[in-house]
């Protein structure tokens, strides 16, 4: 059915655009413990419903208008206000720098910069175009302007450095105006460490050759920055005469990228914290530390905090958990130094993935020390053996269950100050 919208939830969104459609008892939401917006009854995931710390704020929103709302560590809502990174109005350009009529002012070629670091690309040498700064006096001062049959030319900012920051803004003003005929058109993109983005953040289209004269549009556009170090805008402007008209033009103007927060990582006991980072970029590395599970899940999932839980008798508590993380449990060795407890109320499933030599059936996760708190459960598949370097305390007196094996190369103590010590290997438990 191309060319049509369906929309089975009355939401006004394609559902072709939705990762989850609610139907009679379907209940779409995110499903993730560690996410500001989880949903304890949601029934089916959507991944676009999950929201966490650094990331824009859902519904009622703190601040000021024009600041950046976002979910703080403990999932509350924080503003900020944006930090310019770049900014061009052409107020500093010489009236008709570009390619005008066949000549380059200011700009000696294609792809050559300018005094203000931007780069033009002109579809052809004609005489008959203008792409280039102009002021056409109706109050806009200096803008950039592209008149006449240019074909498809392409103005390119020049660079922001945004290396380290959580998120970029960009932003510019088109106005399409004269006698616009149906493929004219103008269309803003990033331009990520040399490379044109693929979703455009602002664009503006003609209405046919009987013209259509829309104000400024300012578009807008919010994106992660990532690993990018460098963020230009470009905008590419197709102005294309199909009925013998030169009249008609196209201005832009007030190009501007801002950028805002910290990357980084931002769980307090991992080895690289940082406690400037608003946004969690997933750098978080894990040693000399111990973890507590907060909530059901294997050894590898995202189920891990660097401090106790707080909770009537030391339980976690209920969902959600955004501290938690997943802390690499299946890329440590027989030299791993990293620590778990398995806190009261929660279950931790054995699920490592390290081949053992000699035997094809069973897989190995490596642990240093590994405390079972009373009330806390582990898990231990067949198939799989974990592995507790150091010591080993089952507050549970047996916490463990599962086929599987557990090797103890280190310590074993049962009970709460027993002091009960056992070496070797336990299997078929």
């Amino acid at each position: 059915m191309t060319g049509y919208c369906i929309d089975l939830d009355g939401n006004d969104i394609c559902d072709s655009e939705q990762d989850c459609v609610e139907t009679a008892g379907k209940d779409c939401g995110c499903m993730d413990k560690t996410a500001c917006t989880y949903e304890a009854d949601a029934t089916d995931a959507s991944a676009d419903s999950c929201f966490y710390p650094g990331m824009p704020f859902q519904g009622a929103a703190c601040g000021s208008a024009g600041q950046f709302v976002y979910y703080d560590a403990d999932c509350s809502c924080a503003s900020e206000n944006w930090t310019s990174a770049y900014s061009e109005n052409f107020n500093d350009e010489e009236n008709l720098d570009g390619f005008i009529n066949g000549t380059y002012q200011d700009v000696t070629g294609n792809d050559v910069a300018s005094s203000d670091g931007w780069l033009i690309n002109v579809a052809s040498t004609s005489t008959t175009y203008f792409f280039g700064v102009y002021d056409y006096g109706d109050g806009l001062g200096n803008t950039f302007v592209s008149r006449g049959n240019t074909g498809l030319c392409t103005w390119t900012s020049g660079t922001a450095d945004v290396t380290g920051a959580a998120y970029v803004r960009t932003k510019v003003d088109i106005l399409h105006d004269g006698a616009i005929e149906i493929s004219d058109e103008a269309r803003s993109f990033s331009v990520i460490d040399d490379n044109v983005a693929s979703i455009e953040f602002a664009s503006i289209k003609g209405g046919g050759v009987d013209g259509d004269y829309p104000d400024f549009k300012n578009g807008e556009g919010i994106a992660l920055v990532g690993n990018a170090t460098d963020w230009q805008i470009q905008i590419q402007a197709d102005m294309t005469d199909e009925d013998d008209n030169n009249s008609e033009f196209l201005q832009f103007d007030n190009v501007v990228i801002e950028k805002i927060g910290e990357a980084g990582c931002m769980a307090s006991g991992a080895s690289n914290y940082s406690a400037s980072a608003t946004y969690d970029d997933g750098s978080c590395t894990w040693s000399n530390v111990t973890v507590y599970s907060r909530y059901d899940g294997g050894f590898q999932d995202k189920i891990w905090e660097s401090s106790a839980c707080s909770g009537e008798g030391g339980t976690c508590g209920s969902a959600p958990f955004p501290n938690a993380r997943q802390v690499g449990a299946n890329d440590e060795t027989d030299q791993t130094t990293l620590s778990y407890v398995i806190s009261s109320g929660t279950t931790v499933t054995v699920n490592g993935t390290t081949d053992v030599d000699g035997d094809p059936t069973t897989k190995d996760l490596f642990v240093n020390n590994l405390t079972i708190e009373d009330g806390g459960s582990l898990v231990i598949p067949s198939g799989k053996r974990l592995r507790v370097m150091g010591v080993y305390t089952d507050n549970n007196g047996d916490g463990v269950s599962g086929t599987g094996m557990l090797c103890i190369d280190g310590t074993f103590t049962i009970g709460t100050g027993e002091g009960f010590t056992f070496y070797g290997e336990r299997s078929g438990l």
